[in-house]
């Protein structure tokens, strides 16, 4: 058993919050072009999406939408095709992270999702994957993007780095690291001109 791991998990619960916060956010997603996948739903709730909304009104949306789309098959189905898929780097994976010095947790835990954007984070120890038939090509690339950023979040935090300065953070150990021979085809997230001097700055 591996020293470090990440345990695969399917929340109808956790997939409704999600949504929700998901139908909060709708607004800044679409002013800031970020690409996103939604259930099924009329252009009329997409419109009333773009204006604020109580969390209450948007949990009875969700759990509306999801009594006729959630498929509970589809998604165990997903959790056992991730989960087959990361178990193949991340002994690799954890190998390379230990290295530095950051706190690395024993158990990571990862919901299953369908909506949402590719992956996020919430510290300390959870992330969401988007698991659309698109996105598993990615999947690993995914998840190892957001473990980083779990890993990165009080240091960045502490640094007071802006979004952009910490999505070239998250690059630069798939591109300066051993990480680019675990993930060879791994895409930048960021524009912004890599500078290795700068990244080993921000390791000590």
């Amino acid at each position: 058993m591996n020293k470090y791991t990440i345990k695969f998990i399917t929340s109808k619960k956790r997939e409704t919050e999600r949504l929700v916060d998901l139908f909060a956010e709708y607004r800044w997603f679409v002013e800031n072009d970020f690409p996103i996948v939604l259930p099924k739903i009329t252009q009329s709730i997409k419109d009333d999406l773009l204006k604020k909304q109580s969390k209450k009104k948007l949990f009875v949306l969700a759990n509306k939408i999801l009594k006729d789309e959630y498929d509970k098959n589809k998604y165990l189905t997903s959790k056992k095709l991730v989960e087959r898929e990361w178990r193949k780097v991340e002994k690799d994976f954890f190998e390379i992270i230990e290295k530095f010095r950051f706190k690395v947790r024993n158990k990571y835990f990862c919901y299953i999702s369908l909506y949402g954007p590719m992956g996020q984070f919430f510290y300390p120890d959870m992330i969401d994957v988007r698991t659309t038939k698109k996105d598993i090509k990615l999947i690993n690339e995914t998840i190892a993007y957001e473990i980083i950023h779990l890993l990165i979040f009080k240091k960045v935090k502490k640094l007071k780095f802006g979004y952009e300065e910490t999505e070239s953070i998250v690059d630069l150990f798939f591109k300066k690291t051993g990480l680019k021979n675990v993930f060879p085809s791994y895409q930048l997230q960021n524009s912004i001109k890599h500078n290795r001097k700068k990244f080993k700055s921000f390791l000590q």
